[in-house]
């Protein structure tokens, strides 16, 4: 966050911060919380409102329903890739997807969750999880967009391909290894 805050002072574009809150659980049952620890870490560098530029992350959906009662930072619920007991499913139903805009102001699914492949790998139908959750008033970031040396991405095409296709079925954000090319195949400066 140091490093942040000094890009910011003299920098005309401002970048942000999106900090994943990992096994909340395993922490409170150790006696760690981190979510009070979090808060204040982002307090004291002016993190306070939903309109600065922090969205907290984490796949515990209980985490992020108590937080939104502690902070009015926007939360981004992580989908997981495969089912997980005691997680969200990686597609969740509409009465889900209803109860996470309840807390959450966006949904992080993996990039299999809005475009499934088969067996060999290739791309099938989009799912209508980002239009459903666009229903509910939620942003969806999908992940993770990355280069992947002699192997091509989800959808058998390039990192930037990937990316435009994404962007068609529209998706608000995504997570990658590489923002510069993920902002070159956008056409973004």
């Amino acid at each position: 966050m140091q490093l942040v805050a000094a890009h910011n002072k003299w920098a005309k574009k401002k970048v942000g911060i999106c900090p994943e809150i990992k096994h909340p659980a395993h922490h409170r049952s150790r006696g760690v919380p981190l979510e009070r620890a979090l808060l204040t870490a982002l307090e004291k560098y002016g993190y306070r409102g939903a309109a600065d530029l922090c969205v907290i992350q984490s796949f515990d959906h209980q985490c992020l329903a108590a937080l939104a009662k502690d902070t009015k930072l926007r939360l981004l619920q992580l989908l997981p890739r495969r089912s997980t007991p005691g997680r969200l499913p990686p597609i969740p139903s509409t009465e889900e997807l209803q109860r996470i805009a309840r807390y959450a102001w966006a949904i992080g699914p993996h990039k299999a969750s809005v475009v499934p492949r088969n067996l060999l790998g290739q791309a099938g139908e989009p799912t209508d999880l980002i239009s459903r959750a666009h229903a509910f008033g939620c942003q969806v970031w999908v992940y993770t967009f990355r280069e992947q040396t002699g192997l091509l991405g989800l959808t058998g095409s390039s990192m930037a391909e990937e990316i435009r296709r994404f962007a068609k079925l529209r998706a608000d954000g995504l997570f990658t290894d590489y923002p510069d090319k993920a902002r070159a195949a956008l056409g973004v400066e």
